[in-house]
């Protein structure tokens, strides 16, 4: 809500500068021509926007014939002295506001520069945030004009002092400023300032409703047209569901849509999340596979050194084998030597005995057989020993060569073993 809080006038009428302020309802009261009526009009002038609109004096006399020009120079009638202000003149009216929502101030006012012979100049301005003070319209004794006002926002205020082009780009600001139609506002306001007793229906019609001729057969084509744009407001309001349904299938088939598209970002997201998963923990087992594959490589190549030298002292075993065993062989053969040589000493002394016996005896039954003439004993005895005698030297002969066969194959495998030793 807005609420008038102060009103500034400079040179309008028998106001020179005067500072009026408003608290809460204030009744304005005083004897005939004392200045109810100018005040009012200086608050008429500058809503309503100008002279456009304004109807001076009306709250007092219909007659009335002031005027702009009038209340700036201060119009007296008086003989002699007509007016209060001769020469150029620059009037200010101004009213200030305060939003007690915004809890800020804002001010409305108009700068009216008259010279002494030419046209009336004025300007409508709106200034937010600022409150009505004697250093805004007043530099020493003089009040300010445009130019002046200008220079003082400028240079004091740091702000710029804007002005509206036209008055109807004025009167939208105050319609907005106030949240009502600026046309009904601008006709209305001059009409809520005849306060004099007349006739109701006299203020009605003349105040309040715009003359106009009525029109039967406009009210009744107006009534049908009326009719038939209530016939069409209901179709429209019937479209209007069916689209309101539609939208609404619209738009839960797009926000399903979205959903869809949604959830289908989040399974690839998932999926290729899973597959992260998966590869970090296929990346790990692959790398424990490499190690596990890399000790069973360094394993197996010590498996190997260790087979390589099972394998050699296998070897060195079948070889030690072999030379053990051929040892044992040649030990055997030097004992089977040895014992043949024993058995052939042996065997040669008793042949060499057994000849001597023989050949004794032989010499004995040759003597025996020259004395025993024709004996068939002795002599078949004599000749056994003669047929016998070469065959017990044969015996012996091959037992000798039996006895060197062996020492030629005992030297034969003391050769061979000699050999594999070396190689």
């Amino acid at each position: 809500m807005k609420k008038l809080t102060r009103i500034k006038l400079i040179n309008w009428h028998l106001f020179s500068n005067v500072t009026i302020d408003i608290k809460d309802n204030t009744l304005i009261t005083g004897e005939n021509a004392t200045g109810k009526t100018t005040l009012l009009d200086a608050i008429q002038f500058l809503l309503v926007g100008g002279k456009g609109g304004s109807k001076f004096n009306i709250a007092a006399n219909t007659d009335g014939k002031r005027t702009v020009e009038n209340y700036i120079k201060g119009k007296t009638g008086d003989v002699g002295n007509e007016y209060i202000r001769t020469g150029d003149v620059v009037t200010h009216i101004c009213i200030e506001y305060y939003d007690q929502y915004a809890k800020d101030y804002s001010i409305i006012g108009c700068i009216l520069e008259l010279p002494r012979s030419g046209k009336l100049n004025d300007r409508f301005y709106f200034i937010e945030s600022i409150k009505i003070s004697d250093d805004l319209f007043i530099d020493g004794n003089l009040p300010r004009n445009y130019n002046a006002m200008k220079t003082y926002f400028k240079n004091t205020l740091n702000r710029e002092f804007r002005v509206f082009e036209t008055t109807k780009a004025y009167r939208e600001q105050i319609s907005k400023f106030f949240n009502i139609d600026a046309n009904k506002y601008a006709k209305l306001l001059p009409k809520a300032l005849a306060f004099k007793p007349i006739n109701l229906q006299t203020f009605v019609n003349d105040f309040l409703l715009d003359v106009d001729e009525v029109d039967i057969n406009s009210i009744k084509n107006n009534f049908e047209n009326l009719k038939k744009i209530e016939d069409k407001i209901q179709i429209d309001e019937e479209k209007l569901i069916i689209l309101n349904k539609i939208s609404e299938n619209a738009l839960k088939c797009q926000e399903q849509q979205t959903q869809i598209k949604v959830n289908n970002l989040l399974t690839k997201i998932n999926y290729i999340e899973n597959q992260e998963e998966f590869l970090k923990t296929t990346s790990l087992e692959i790398s424990n596979i490499v190690t596990k594959n890399n000790n069973y490589n360094l394993k197996k190549i010590e498996h190997d050194l260790a087979l390589n030298n099972k394998d050699l002292e296998i070897l060195n075993l079948e070889k030690s084998k072999e030379s053990n065993d051929f040892s044992k062989t040649i030990s055997n053969l030097n004992d089977h030597i040895s014992k043949k040589e024993q058995e052939l000493e042996r065997a040669q002394v008793a042949h060499n005995e057994l000849i001597q016996n023989i050949e004794s005896e032989l010499m004995i039954y040759n003597e025996l057989g020259k004395v025993v003439k024709n004996n068939r004993h002795i002599s078949d005895f004599v000749e056994y020993l003669q047929k016998n005698s070469s065959t017990i030297s044969y015996n012996i002969g091959t037992l000798n060569a039996l006895l060197t066969n062996l020492a030629n194959e005992k030297s034969g495998l003391e050769n061979k073993y000699r050999y594999q030793r070396d190689t």
